[in-house]
């Protein structure tokens, strides 16, 4: 019984989305994933490079848990992608939620490690 549970849990997490960023020398992927369970909501933003094996591994995680209908949910969403600072790789740009608030997010990769590098908050709010 213990793996039929487990199973229904694995299966209510889902990718909603992939994004592939390539510049000189590497992949970078962007994956974000939901679950949704019966009382709670968790969104899970993702920036991840292959090693030198060719494993997949995580350099960034967002995560962000809240019970469903919640005033605290957050969440991350990919944008778009753009080389702002020059310096040949591009930084990721994400839309940033949380409530009734909305802003976007510059996620930028530094001494070989991906950083939140900006937040910025709108002054709109969304009803």
């Amino acid at each position: 019984e213990q793996g039929v549970q487990d199973d229904r849990i694995f299966k209510a997490f889902e990718v909603t989305r992939i994004h592939l960023l390539r510049h000189p020398g590497r992949q970078t992927f962007i994956v974000d994933v939901d679950y949704l369970g019966s009382d709670q909501e968790i969104k899970t933003f993702i920036v991840a490079e292959p090693d030198m094996k060719r494993t997949l591994r995580p350099l960034f995680i967002k995560f962000y848990k809240g019970s469903l209908g919640s005033d605290s949910r957050e969440q991350l969403t990919y944008l778009d992608q753009a080389d702002l600072d020059g310096d040949g790789v591009p930084e990721i740009i994400a839309e940033w939620r949380r409530y009734e608030s909305i802003g976007f997010s510059l996620i930028k990769r530094t001494r070989g490690k991906w950083i939140g590098a900006h937040t910025q908050e709108s002054l709109v709010q969304i009803h």
